[in-house]
């Protein structure tokens, strides 16, 4: 991933975005949650730059974030995320869908 997010082309923002995301992701499963973080931030910053406050996308980084924070420890910073996934979802898809299900759900386990 590291070799790929050195070629990526800087007009494709959305790859690099998802580059980022997977990295934040790898190494929070590897247990560097500050890399983790580091790389997450990164991808929702270009997300919110180039989509609209309620894409899928936003969603989707939003609810990583929540799971990273939760993993930290810092469950005021998790429960802001998942209920900024959890609003988007809902407008997006409805309370009954699998995605809205999945924000409830998480939420559910930090309060």
């Amino acid at each position: 991933l590291l070799n790929a997010l050195e070629i990526q082309d800087k007009n494709h923002h959305s790859s690099l975005a998802i580059l980022y995301n997977k990295l934040g992701l790898l190494y929070e499963s590897k247990g560097d949650l500050n890399k983790s973080e580091q790389y997450i931030l990164k991808c929702l910053k270009i997300f919110e730059q180039i989509f609209d406050h309620d894409h899928p996308s936003l969603a989707t980084t939003y609810f990583n974030l929540g799971s990273l924070y939760q993993s930290k420890g810092d469950l005021n910073k998790s429960e802001q995320y998942y209920l900024k996934c959890l609003e988007i979802r809902k407008n997006i898809f409805g309370n009954n869908h699998p995605s809205t299900t999945e924000a409830y759900y998480s939420l559910s386990n930090i309060l």
